[in-house]
């Protein structure tokens, strides 16, 4: 019996033995055929692929995509169009847009090319990705601070008409349980692969850049005024900054509480739907802007109804 005893733990221990050293192989595999294909791949999808993992995110606050498996259900906000659908994979993966005109319908003379149709101000479809995202985020957290979320508050108020004054997007009362106060929001949303971004850098240097510049211009204003403030910078393509996943985090924690669910691991599954919930909008969003309609010199159709006229009879 002791001798069988031996046999069965020399056995398990040489079978673990085996099984690592069949691991480390295989994960010394894998990274050689990884880095034989990112060899063949284009710089545009290699910087597109970089963006997926968003590892400069501690894990804790990274929510995972699913906007490509989730149901397609229209009263929730989850539903695309065909030609919306195929524009999300394409933004995501750095492919060419499909179907795309030659010339932007802003000018005759203007070639058609996605950084153009992100920055053309004719339109107003720049400004409504901005005003979709930003509702879409005070919905949510209208949901998850019932009764504490104001729409545009004002920093600083203008002295007079010439003057703009400075506004966020949204605040958000007890945002901060250990602080209390009212948290300012200012959204932006930014196209990845502008010139000036992939000239910044990789894409944690790109989301830091923007957020940067919020920072430097509302932080202080809102210090004067007793309020805390956090960028919430996404990317055109769904790519989340870092202070915008802190946001994400404590809505999910905030609407965890609201619907009393028990489960702890139910927190990362709402921490998903509300990332995906802004991706479905971000999508729809670009979209229009790069097939939105920009043109203001179209004359009105004129036209006859021939159920109203008639030709005279008369001979």
């Amino acid at each position: 019996m002791g001798a069988n005893l031996i046999w069965i733990f020399l056995h398990k221990e040489m079978g673990q033995h085996g099984r690592s050293e069949l691991a480390a192989n295989i994960d010394a595999k894998c990274i050689s055929r990884r880095e034989e294909i990112e060899s063949r791949l284009s710089p545009d999808l290699l910087r597109a692929l970089s963006r997926l993992d968003m590892a400069w995110i501690p894990e804790k606050l990274r929510p995972n995509s699913s906007w490509l498996s989730q149901l397609p259900i229209y009263e929730k906000g989850f539903a695309l169009k065909a030609i919306e659908f195929r524009d999300g994979l394409a933004l995501r993966y750095g492919y060419e847009i499909p179907d795309a005109p030659v010339f932007c319908s802003c000018d005759d003379t203007a070639p058609f090319t996605k950084t153009h149709a992100f920055s053309c101000r004719r339109g107003g479809h720049i400004i409504a990705r901005h005003n979709r995202v930003q509702k879409a985020l005070g919905n949510i957290a209208a949901a998850a601070f019932p009764n504490a979320v104001m729409r545009e508050p004002w920093l600083i108020r203008p002295s007079n008409e010439e003057e703009p004054g400075l506004r966020a997007d949204l605040g958000i009362a007890g945002f901060d349980d250990m602080d209390g106060r009212e948290m300012l929001l200012d959204v932006r949303i930014t196209d990845m692969d502008c010139p000036s971004n992939i000239k910044t850098g990789p894409p944690r240097a790109i989301l830091h850049k923007h957020e940067a510049e919020k920072i430097r211009k509302y932080r202080l204003p809102a210090q004067n005024i007793g309020r805390t403030f956090k960028p919430f910078v996404m990317g055109a393509d769904g790519t989340l900054g870092i202070h915008a996943a802190e946001v994400i985090d404590t809505l999910a924690r905030k609407l965890t509480e609201q619907w009393d669910i028990n489960n702890p691991n139910r927190h990362g599954a709402v921490r998903c739907w509300i990332f995906n919930r802004l991706t479905f909008e971000i999508i729809r969003a670009s979209s229009a802007c790069l097939r939105g309609y920009r043109r203001n010199d179209y004359a009105p159709m004129v036209y006859y109804d021939f159920m109203f006229w008639r030709p005279s009879m008369n001979v």
